[in-house]
């Protein structure tokens, strides 16, 4: 729902009507501004008769508190619109109307009711939808004290006491439209408020189906974190435990090198030993043949000797026998 204050396109005959009845103001506006502004410092505009620090405006006569304001008023009778907007080229004379402008391109809705979750282009438009949900009615009545959600349905009621009617013209029609564009918020407003008034329970219910599944999906998320977490913390135990455990692996691989290189050094003084205790072997079995020889050579030289002295012998017993003989024989 809008809020029937804040209004982002201004009407296109209302400008033309402005523009034609006020040329020749318009010619005395820009002439006052390019005579204020002419200097390089510009002084304020004199106001006769007002307080310091007030502002007034030489058309409409009234009063502003900041030449700055003065500025941006002015730019209503000028009819200035330095604010163009890119998409379609329409002009405004504020930045603020250009940004709501640009939304109805664009579509955004920044701002998002809290209770039914609706989204609005302006924070005014979400202030009059909240007052839905809370009952809030700001607007007082003087005369009779009835209270009002919004500011212009207060003006409409008061018109019943009052008895003003509306006339128009050209400096009025913008305000007359943009009461009858009230009238038309306010009628969708009502519509709104019966379909919702229809949906409300169900709408409370649908939230809170979906809370409660909104509450259960978390719940679940938070279950399968943690689950997520533990399997994690578990992964790198394990990786931990696989590293030692390679770590143990590779220094008993390492110890296992180093007693295969110890065992083949002991093989190879074991063999050095085997081939030297064998070439010692192979001489003593030489030195046990020689000196086997030598005893058949010592045997043979005995034998020999002990033939020569049985000869030896045995010619002595001839020789006595002969000199026995001889003895005989003398």
């Amino acid at each position: 729902m809008s809020s029937g204050t804040a209004f982002e396109e201004p009407v296109p005959f209302v400008e033309e009507n402005i523009m034609k009845t006020l040329s020749e103001e318009q010619e005395a506006i820009m002439i006052k501004d390019e005579a204020l502004h002419s200097s390089e410092n510009p002084k304020e505009p004199e106001n006769p008769g007002l307080s310091p620090g007030t502002f007034l405006c030489p058309v409409s006569e009234k009063c502003l508190s900041t030449n700055a304001s003065l500025g941006k008023h002015r730019r209503v009778h000028i009819g200035e619109k330095p604010f163009a907007c890119s998409e379609c080229g329409k002009c405004f004379g504020r930045k603020g109307k250009l940004t709501l402008h640009e939304r109805i391109h664009t579509g955004e809705k920044p701002f998002a009711c809290s209770e039914c979750e609706k989204c609005f282009k302006t924070k005014g438009e979400l202030t009059v939808h909240e007052r839905i949900h809370t009952g809030e009615k700001p607007f007082e009545c003087s005369e009779c004290g009835k209270w009002f959600r919004r500011k212009s349905e207060l003006t409409v009621h008061e018109r019943n006491h009052t008895g003003e009617k509306r006339h128009l013209n050209v400096l009025n029609v913008g305000s007359v439209l943009e009461e009858r564009r009230s009238l038309l918020y306010m009628r969708e407003f009502i519509q709104e408020r019966s379909h919702l008034h229809v949906l409300n329970a169900e709408n409370v219910l649908k939230q809170r189906v979906s809370l409660i599944n909104m509450r259960e999906f978390i719940q679940e998320r938070s279950r399968l974190h943690v689950l997520n977490v533990r399997n994690v913390l578990e992964q790198r135990m394990s990786l931990l435990y696989m590293r030692e455990f390679i770590q143990e692996r590779s220094r008993l691989h390492a110890l296992n090198v180093r007693n295969v290189l110890n065992q083949r050094v002991i093989f190879l003084y074991m063999r050095k030993f085997i081939q030297e205790r064998s070439r010692l072997l192979v001489l003593n079995v030489r030195n046990v043949i020689e000196q086997t020889v030598t005893l058949l050579y010592i045997r043979e030289f005995i034998q020999e000797r002990s033939r020569l002295l049985v000869l030896n012998v045995r010619n002595v017993l001839n020789q006595m026998v002969s000199l026995l003989n001889m003895r005989k024989f003398m």
